[in-house]
């Protein structure tokens, strides 16, 4: 394009858009506004970017538009295109806007066939028109329970800018942007925060579940774009659905929401479809055939609300915790000790690569490990947890985390050759108490939480991911042996021996100096170990 409009110039042109669309313009005003469209190339685009914007279904939700913002948003392809209306389900006729949306379209196809390129059908290429991740978050992370990420994995308090896209495999993550709305994702989904550039109050739900609930004043207008439609919060509480096939499906749990179907249907442009509390709808992916039903006894409906009801940040109650947590490598890009003095030293090529929680240490077995300057480990009554994910099997034990001088001193983790996991305290010289996990084993390449608490009233207890899998009466104390060693035996062993390298990544280690019960490392696998030292109120020395 050329210079700028001028400025009146462009207030005209909104003006008469706008009025058209209400079926307010005068006879003399509608002639204007076709000589004007037809008279230069640059008002002919700005005219079909207004146009854009005013039926844009944020002008459902009390948008409006503004000289030069048209303009501008029409530079950038929109991410999302949307498919074709559900005229099936309401009354071309009993629309108020139904005679202008119809001249509009027709000006339209006269101007460039400007509907048949915004409404064509994208295919995940297109994915590409999202923002990319801008430098301030626009959402936070607020709750999981059991997360498993692919990719950009954040923590509890993460924020999260505008562009980045969301894995969850499994499990459940709870969002609240800066503006109010929050947003409960069910994996597996994929998900971008903020649906086009400058977005900041919406996302693009490519495949999978997720709940929203708008209350504040700031999140009303709140967007979730998939391929196929929009969905706008108007003041509410929605799920939304979109299966592999591509079906869309929509319940509304409170409230009001809108949706617009992307794309024309005989180049009229798409109508939206207002639904009110216990209303859902459902689009067909292929065609866009949109159905409205009972959500009462639509399964779908009873997901989306059981989700919610579910969501983590609220059904999460944590108790204060007799236990102190005395040490907590995150591994977020440096081997710091985040609540203490225990910081590590990095031997061979550690990397930082995304984790369970954030960024993992990955080792690549041939060498690396870290070694603290000095040992958490109380001698009795102490909590050693870590996520871990193993690459390869390993023909000698794998070490995880902890001391060990020969068989006179230490209490450490480890996974044995068969991918059993295994803890084991030295109380005495040349005594060994072990617990193993006969009847569960890590899966190469899959996350495991391992966890092994010792105290002077029940001994060694191993856990596999949060459930109690072994444990050694006996073990009620260890000989401190003071070389705490993460992803390598803390004793290098005699020549012609292994050193027992760990092949894999290890994230989220933290001792506590105190014994977590069962149902506290149950919350250290669902909120990880900081959020849970934040939620019991543990002091951080």
């Amino acid at each position: 394009m050329n210079d700028p409009l001028p400025q009146k110039l462009q207030e005209e042109i909104i003006r008469l858009v706008e009025g058209s669309l209400h079926d307010e313009l005068t006879q003399e005003e509608s002639e204007e506004l076709s000589r004007l469209v037809a008279s230069s190339p640059d008002i002919n685009h700005f005219y079909r970017a207004c146009l854009w914007d005013a039926t844009n279904i944020r002008t459902w939700a009390g948008g409006g538009l503004r000289p030069n913002e048209a303009l501008a948003e029409s530079e950038v392809p929109h991410p999302v295109s949307l498919p074709r209306a559900a005229w099936s389900v309401f009354d071309w006729h009993s629309h108020p806007l139904r005679l202008a949306y119809f001249a509009a379209a027709v000006l339209l196809g006269v101007c460039g066939g400007y509907w048949g390129t915004r409404f064509s059908p994208r295919s995940d290429s297109h994915r590409g028109d999202v923002a990319s991740a801008t430098s301030d978050p626009i959402a936070r992370l607020v709750g999981v329970d059991l997360p498993e990420w692919d990719g950009f994995s954040p923590q509890i308090n993460t924020g999260i800018n505008a562009g980045q896209k969301l894995v969850l495999k499994s499990g459940v993550a709870e969002l609240r942007y800066n503006s109010g709305a929050e947003v409960v994702l069910q994996g597996p989904v994929e998900f971008w925060v903020g649906s086009q550039p400058g977005s900041v109050n919406s996302g693009y739900l490519k495949v999978g579940k997720l709940v929203a609930h708008c209350e504040t004043p700031e999140s009303k207008g709140f967007t979730i774009r998939t391929e196929k439609s929009r969905v706008v919060d108007l003041g509410t509480r929605f799920g939304v659905e979109v299966q592999p096939s591509g079906e869309l499906n929509v319940v509304v749990l409170t409230g009001v929401v809108e949706l617009l179907s992307s794309e024309s249907i005989e180049d009229r442009p798409a109508d939206p479809i207002r639904l009110t509390a216990n209303q859902a709808a459902t689009m067909d992916g292929e065609v866009g055939v949109v159905s409205l039903h009972d959500p009462d006894n639509h399964s779908q409906a009873l997901s989306m609300r059981s989700l919610w009801q579910s969501r983590p940040r609220d059904q999460t109650t944590v108790s204060l915790s007799a236990a102190e947590m005395v040490a907590h490598w995150t591994f977020d890009g440096n081997v710091k000790d985040s609540v203490g003095v225990h910081h590590g030293k990095v031997s061979g090529d550690v990397a930082f690569v995304p984790g369970r929680l954030g960024q993992a240490a990955a080792f690549d077995g041939d060498g690396d490990f870290i070694v603290m300057g000095a040992d958490p480990l109380p001698r009795t009554d102490f909590t050693l947890a870590a996520w871990v994910s193993m690459d390869e099997m390993s023909t000698t034990e794998a070490y995880i985390a902890g001391t060990q001088k020969s068989s006179v001193a230490g209490a450490f983790l480890r996974v044995e050759p068969n991918l059993t996991l295994m803890a084991k305290v030295l109380p005495n010289d040349n005594v060994i108490i072990e617990a193993a996990s006969s009847a569960r084993k890590c899966v190469i390449g899959q996350w495991t939480h391992v966890a092994m608490t010792v105290s002077r009233v029940n001994g060694l207890k191993l856990y596999f991911n949060g459930g109690l899998v072994g444990s050694g009466e006996a073990g009620k104390s260890h000989v401190m042996a003071g070389n705490f060693t993460i992803a390598r035996r803390p004793d290098p062993v005699q020549v012609g021996g292994s050193n027992c390298y760990w092949s894999g990544k290890i994230d989220d280690v933290a001792v506590w100096d105190g014994a977590l019960t069962a149902s506290e490392l149950e919350l250290v696998v669902r909120l990880g170990a900081g959020r849970f030292s934040e939620l019991s109120a543990t002091k951080k020395k």
